[in-house]
């Protein structure tokens, strides 16, 4: 016998339901309800001064950088304005708004460069510096301790080199404009050949949070002229390419800085 209709109507409408009903649970659950008037901070003039650099609890029990509770604060995002304002007073250092965006100096806040016309790398160190203050601020430590060394920065402290990885292990490089030549391949299964200054690729690598240290002194170490006699710096720019006629190919098993995974052919400058 055919079921009633009415039956099989109450039963299609009543899992026709059900995404909704999971839907409402789930929006109740992150207390997602309309507050468009909210700011992060309890004083709209003030901003987080915390930016990227603290985390801020959602009310699923993740978290969010500071930047972007702040972004999400007006949309109703939140259902306990006052509550909010008051977790970010205490986390994200809600106050005057900065007028000026943080800048890296190589030498450290309020220290010029000593020799700001340095070549290294092929590039002067101000230029280096300028690099640097348009780089995340979080990589502003890496480059006060790889170009910075090489720019006469004060590297006297005994802790200057704390948690950086050394390409010649315990010194700077003696040779700040030294190039290896690497070999990758292309989206089409090509090989290429490029050039990179060791001193970049010393800062570089030191901005990756899976960096081998002792593997990447043994792949660059002897290619990069560690060990070898300091060469003396030049003050002004000549921006000529490094002479590599007299050159010879090491060809050693490693990666480079941009992460690909490629077999390295080292130019190894004959002095």
């Amino acid at each position: 016998m055919t079921p009633p209709v009415a039956a099989r109507s109450r039963t299609n409408n009543g899992n026709s339901l059900l995404p909704l009903i999971f839907a409402i649970i789930s929006f109740t659950n992150l207390q997602l309800i309309k507050s468009e008037n909210c700011t992060l901070c309890p004083n709209p003039a003030h901003t987080s001064q915390a930016g990227d650099n603290a985390a801020f609890p959602l009310p699923n029990g993740t978290f969010v950088k500071c930047s972007l509770a702040e972004e999400l604060a007006p949309t109703g995002f939140f259902s306990d304005c006052a509550g909010l304002q008051n977790i970010a007073a205490q986390i994200c250092e809600c106050g005057v708004p900065t007028t000026d965006p943080f800048q890296c100096s190589l030498c450290g806040t309020g220290n010029s460069l000593p020799l700001p016309d340095r070549l290294v790398a092929n590039k002067t160190c101000q230029a280096w510096e300028d690099a640097a203050s348009e780089d995340f601020q979080m990589d502003c430590p890496v480059w006060q301790k790889s170009f910075g060394a090489y720019c006469g920065c004060d590297i006297s402290a005994d802790n200057y080199f704390d948690g950086f990885c050394q390409m010649c292990k315990d010194t700077i490089l003696p040779r700040v404009n030294e190039t290896v030549t690497l070999m990758s391949t292309d989206s089409d299964g090509g090989t290429f050949l490029y050039q990179e200054y060791c001193a970049w690729i010393e800062q570089d690598m030191n901005t990756k949070n899976d960096l081998n240290c002792s593997h990447f002194q043994t792949v660059y170490g002897d290619a990069c002229q560690c060990g070898y006699e300091f060469e003396r710096p030049t003050r002004s720019p000549t921006l000529s390419q490094p002479n590599t006629s007299n050159a010879k190919a090491v060809i050693l098993s490693g990666f480079t800085g941009m992460g690909m995974s490629v077999v390295l052919t080292m130019m190894m400058m004959m002095r």
